[in-house]
């Protein structure tokens, strides 16, 4: 199966479009050349169980993907066990077969502490960025003193300008997220106050501490967050400095079209007469338009995502001399990713050592790989935080921790969704770097 989708044909409003020449035939040449020469392999592990003891076995399964299709580039996978401070108990070498391999790691008897890692790459996936190489913590069943009440932990919040920057006098929209000194999300609500202690807006988060909301910088002015925390205490935090001159992006995923909007200063002489919009994903161009600034405050325009898979889709601003000043992703989720599947229990008998048969049926016209786990839900009552949707086509391809990412495949109603774009603006893809492939260096 080829792994290619078609650039789209799309309607741009307010006279947007048009032809890109060179350009158009450079970022195109550019993206194939990534795809064709560097596809960047994904992993997801599938676990026997989420908790365990020292001197217990983790049995695991691989599955190896490139976009949203099995790899075909590596034949070994290579799996580690770690210790809490990082130190490699185990490595294991398992052959990739039909886009997966399985492994097992026996963990030491005596070993101390709350938790164990698992590493796993292919030497393919270590030319690129090692952020994405597959890392997950596996808690240990240990017995251990009771924590320390914890009187004062750290707790700190980031915003987030949509696109990147804050621009003086263009209305921009924020987001944030807040986190204590473990990475775990937390509440908070507060004010934004400029330099002289006017309050502009208040905010609030909404879902596991992250929030959005809008403020237009003026020029000269500084602006601050005072904020509490879960515990009512009052704290301060800077937001970043906006910028004389520069582009905004603002982009709404709707359910078929990705909305999109550029602004600059009214009033102004922009910084360039033009910009060039182009979007992709999995290393694929969907669109490309060029949009005349000069003569239009805040052209917009719509991509089509009808036909398109799920994933990440990331839309950047250009320059007129191919210099990145924008960029915004977004999340195409329209549950593609499945297909149905029938489980019976043939024979049941929880009695002690007694024989049990399930049954998977699936479509006989899909070909399958496919692994099951049974956990005794006494011992692992915890609902599964992530599973292989998750890790192949959200975490995997963003930086930064997202906290239960199976939560946004559950659903896609408007609230997951809207809280799906808040990961989209508070964690940041890097796949690839525009800069870098653009000036001719690719992976070594």
């Amino acid at each position: 199966m080829k792994n290619i989708l078609p650039t789209r044909k799309l309607c741009i409003a307010v006279l947007l479009l048009s032809t890109l020449g060179c350009y158009a035939q450079r970022f195109d040449s550019v993206l194939s050349r990534l795809n064709n020469e560097f596809k960047q392999e994904k992993i997801y592990l599938h676990f026997d169980r989420n908790l365990y003891s020292p001197g217990e076995t983790i049995w695991l399964k691989a599955y190896l993907f490139t976009g949203n299709y099995p790899s075909l580039v590596s034949k070994t996978l290579y799996a580690e066990l770690l210790d809490e401070n990082g130190k490699i108990l185990q490595r294991k070498t398992a052959p990739v077969m039909a886009s997966s391999a399985a492994a097992a790691f026996d963990i030491p008897i005596g070993l101390t502490g709350s938790g164990v890692y698992i590493r796993a790459y292919t030497r393919w996936m270590l030319n690129f960025d090692s952020t994405f190489i597959f890392t997950k913590a596996i808690p240990l069943a240990t017995i251990r003193n009771p924590e320390k009440t914890v009187q004062d932990r750290v707790i700190s919040i980031h915003f987030f300008p949509e696109g990147g920057d804050l621009v003086e006098g263009v209305r921009s929209r924020l987001a944030f997220k807040a986190n204590n000194d473990r990475g775990l999300p937390v509440n908070v609500s507060g004010d934004i106050v400029d330099n002289n202690g006017g309050k502009m807006v208040s905010f609030k988060s909404v879902h596991d501490g992250m929030g959005s909301f809008e403020l237009v910088p003026q020029p000269g002015a500084r602006y601050k967050a005072i904020w509490k925390d879960e515990k009512g205490k009052t704290r301060e935090t800077v937001l970043p400095a906006a910028k004389k001159d520069g582009i905004v992006i603002e982009v709404t995923n709707n359910a078929a079209q990705i909305e999109f909007k550029i602004k600059r200063a009214a009033g102004r002489v922009p910084p360039y007469p033009f910009v060039y919009i182009v979007a992709q994903m999995n290393q694929q161009l969907l669109y490309r338009a060029k949009a005349n600034i000069a003569k239009i405050e805040a052209p917009s325009g719509v991509i089509p995502t009808d036909n398109l898979p799920a994933g990440i889709v990331q839309v950047t601003l250009f320059t007129p001399d191919e210099k990145p000043i924008a960029e915004r992703i977004t999340f195409i989720n329209h549950s593609s990713f499945y297909f149905i599947t029938d489980v019976n229990m043939a024979l049941q008998d929880a009695g002690k050592k007694k024989k049990n048969v399930i049954q998977v049926d699936v479509p006989d016209t899909i070909p399958c790989n496919l692994s099951i786990s049974v956990t005794d839900a006494d011992l692992d009552p915890s609902q599964e935080s992530d599973n292989i949707f998750s890790g192949l086509l959200l975490t995997n391809d963003i930086k930064g921790y997202v906290h239960q990412p199976a939560y946004y495949f559950t659903s896609t109603g408007d609230s997951v969704e809207e809280h799906l774009d808040l990961v989209m603006m508070t964690n940041g893809w890097r796949r690839f770097n525009w800069e870098s492939v653009l000036a001719n260096q690719w992976p070594k």
